[in-house]
C-alpha cells in the first residue's frame, strides 16, 4: 500500500473519532443553561476559537511531521532500493523476508518472488560448501562473516558475488541473517586471469634452460626456477636452505654457487641495475666444479619491466659454446697461419719469376727485348707486393692501399731513375680485398709507368713552376671507389685515341678497368694528364 492511501486512510478514521466525540460531548451538555449569562457565552466562545487555533496549530504540526516522514521514506527508498549493493534479510531457517531492489536485479527476479524464498537457492551447486546456515549458528561468530561465491540466476547464468552475512538476535532463540551483496565478477575474472598468467609465466620459466632468480631491491631471493633448484642441488646437495628464496643472492652465490673469479664485478653489475644506473648487465665466468670438466656460464642481470628495485638473474651454461669458441679460434689460428704461409710461397714465387725474367733479359742483347722483359718483370712486382703486404699485415683478408700504393709508385721511381719527377700517393684509409687490389695495382702499374716514361720528355719543362709530379690518388665511398692517375706533363697528343690503342699497357688498362672491375674511365687533357676510373664492388662494403 502507498504511502498516499495510508494517509487518506489515517485522515478519514481521524474525522470519523472526532464527529464521534463531539457527539458525545454534546450529549454531556444541557439542552438549555437560563443560567448562562452573555459573559459566560462570551468566555465559551473564547476557549471554542483558543481550542480550534490549537487544533489548527496541531494540524499543521501532524503536516510537517508527514512530509518529514515521506522525505524520510523517500531517502530511504533511495539508500536502501537504490543503493549500488544488495540487501537481504534472512529469516533464522535462511528463507528471504526482504530484499531491495540492487539485490533482486543482481538475483535477475521481480523483488516480489524473492519473498520466503531460500537463499540457498541462489548460491550455484558447486559453491554450497562454501556457506552453509550452520556455519551461521554458533554461539560464538565474532562478527560479520565474508564469503566468496558463485550465484546463479533465472536464467541459468552465475556470477562471482562478495557476500557479507550478519547474525541479529530477535529474541531468545530467535535470530535474522542481514547479508549485503556486492558483484565481484570482474575483479574475480581478472583475479583468475591473473592467476593463469602467472601459471603460463611459471611454466615459461621452468621450461628454460638458464637458471634464473629473482632478487628484490636488498638482494634477497624471492622466487627461483626449477632449472635453478636442480642445478643447486646438484652441486650442493640438501642445502637448499642456502641457496633459495628468502636467503641472500650476494652471500649465498659467493660461498655456495662456485668460483668466480671476477664476483665482484659482478655484484657491482647486478646493484647498478637495481639502483636503474644500467639497463642490463652481462658477465662470462668460470664455474669449475670439483671432480668435472671445465664450466662456463653466462651471467645477465635484467630489471623487471614497471618495478623499480626488482632484478631478473639468469645464469646459462655456455660450456659448449666456449669449446665451440676456443675450437674455431684454434682452427682461425690455423687457417691464418696457412694463409700467411701461402702469400708468402706466392711472393717468393712470384719473386722467382722476376729472378727468372732479370737473368734472361741480362743475357738479350736486344734493347727491345729487354724493355719488354722489365716491363713484365714491374707488373709482376705489383702482384707479389700485394701478397707481401698481406703476409705482413694483421688482417689477411684486407689490404692497407696507401701503404702498398706508397711502396709501389717507389719502386716505379726508383726502376726508371727520374729524380727530377715526384711521385705522392693518397690513399689513407682505404682498405681493399685481395681481388680488388691486385686489378688496381696493375692498373696503377702501367698508368705511373707510361707517366714516367713519355710524360716529361728530357729537355722539356713542367707545366708548373714547382716541378714534374705524378700523382695516385683513390677514395672509397662504401662500396664505390675513385682510383685516379694524374701527372702536369706534356700530355696525349690530340689524335691519341687511348681506347683503340693496341699496345699491351693500355689494353690491359682497359680489360682490367672496364671488364674485370666493371668501371668506367674519364680522361682529362687540361695541363697534363688525368685518368680516372670510377667502379662499383658488390663484394666489399665499408661502413
Amino acid at each position: 500500500m502507498t504511502s498516499d492511501k495510508l494517509h487518506r486512510k489515517r485522515a478519514a478514521e481521524l474525522r470519523r473519532l472526532a464527529e464521534e466525540a463531539v457527539r458525545n460531548e454534546q450529549a454531556r451538555l444541557p439542552t438549555s443553561s437560563p443560567d448562562l449569562t452573555e459573559q459566560d457565552t462570551e468566555q465559551i466562545l473564547h476557549e471554542l476559537r483558543v481550542h480550534q487555533v490549537q487544533l489548527e496549530m496541531q494540524n499543521e504540526d501532524l503536516r510537517q511531521a508527514q512530509e518529514k516522514l515521506d522525505a524520510s521514506r523517500a531517502r530511504y527508498f533511495d539508500l536502501y532500493d537504490l543503493a549500488p549493493v544488495g540487501y537481504c534479510t534472512l529469516s533464522g531457517n535462511g528463507r528471504i523476508l526482504e530484499a531491495n531492489l540492487t539485490a533482486a536485479t543482481l538475483l535477475g527476479v521481480d523483488r516480489t518472488t524473492l519473498v520466503q524464498q531460500p537463499f540457498t537457492r541462489f548460491i550455484l551447486e558447486e559453491d554450497h560448501h562454501l556457506c552453509t546456515l550452520q556455519q551461521l549458528q554458533g554461539q560464538d561468530i565474532p562478527g560479520p562473516q565474508e564469503y566468496e561465491l558463485r550465484l546463479k540466476k533465472d536464467d541459468d547464468s552465475s556470477f562471482w558475488a562478495h557476500l557479507t552475512i550478519t547474525t541479529v538476535q530477535l529474541a531468545v532463540g530467535q535470530s535474522e541473517y542481514r547479508i549485503v551483496l556486492n558483484d565481484i565478477s570482474d575483479r574475480k575474472h581478472a583475479e583468475i586471469q591473473a592467476s593463469e598468467q602467472a601459471v603460463f609465466t611459471r611454466r615459461i620459466l621452468d621450461s628454460t634452460s638458464a637458471h634464473i632468480a629473482l632478487l628484490d631491491p636488498e638482494g634477497m631471493i624471492v622466487d627461483v626456477n626449477k632449472a635453478w633448484t636442480r642445478f643447486a642441488q646438484e652441486n650442493n646437495g640438501t642445502e637448499m636452505n642456502k641457496l633459495g628464496p628468502g636467503t641472500s643472492y650476494f652471500c649465498s652465490w659467493s660461498s655456495q654457487y662456485g668460483d668466480i673469479t671476477n664476483a665482484a664485478e659482478a655484484f657491482a653489475g647486478i646493484r647498478q641495475v637495481q639502483r636503474g644506473e644500467r639497463p642490463s648487465f652481462t658477465i662470462e665466468y668460470p664455474c669449475h666444479a670439483p671432480n668435472e670438466q671445465n664450466r662456463w656460464f653466462s651471467l645477465q642481470a635484467l630489471p623487471l619491466v614497471g618495478d623499480t628495485g626488482h632484478v631478473l638473474v639468469a645464469h646459462t651454461n655456455i660450456s659448449a659454446l666456449k669449446q665451440s669458441e676456443q675450437s674455431l679460434a684454434a682452427a682461425l689460428a690455423e687457417k691464418e697461419v696457412l694463409l700467411r704461409e701461402v702469400h708468402h710461397r706466392v711472393k717468393n714465387n712470384l719473386a722467382a719469376i722476376i729472378g727468372l725474367l732479370d737473368m734472361q733479359r741480362r743475357m738479350l742483347n736486344d734493347q727491345q727485348g729487354r724493355d719488354l722483359l722489365n716491363e713484365l718483370s714491374r707488373r709482376i712486382f705489383s702482384m707479389s707486393l700485394i701478397h707481401e703486404k698481406l703476409y705482413r699485415s694483421d688482417n689477411l683478408a684486407r689490404i692497407d692501399f696507401h701503404g702498398y700504393t706508397q711502396d709501389l709508385i717507389f719502386h716505379l721511381h726508383t726502376a726508371y731513375g727520374t729524380p727530377r719527377i715526384t711521385c705522392q700517393a693518397e690513399a689513407q684509409g682505404v682498405e681493399m680485398p685481395l681481388d680488388i687490389a691486385v686489378p688496381c695495382g696493375m692498373i696503377i702499374n702501367e698508368l705511373v709507368s707510361n707517366a714516367l716514361k713519355y710524360a716529361f720528355p728530357e729537355g722539356t719543362p713542367c707545366s708548373e713552376k714547382n716541378g714534374c709530379h705524378i700523382q695516385v690518388s683513390i677514395r672509397q665511398d662504401n662500396n664505390t671507389y675513385t682510383l685516379a692517375v694524374a701527372d702536369n706533363g706534356i700530355g696525349l697528343p690530340p689524335e691519341y685515341d687511348w681506347k683503340a690503342a693496341s699496345t699491351l699497357g693500355m689494353i690491359l688498362v682497359r680489360m682490367l678497368g672496364c671488364h674485370q672491375l666493371g668501371g668506367e674511365y674519364t680522361l682529362d687533357r687540361l695541363g697534363g694528364t688525368r685518368f680516372t676510373l670510377t667502379f662499383t664492388s658488390s663484394k666489399d662494403s665499408k661502413p
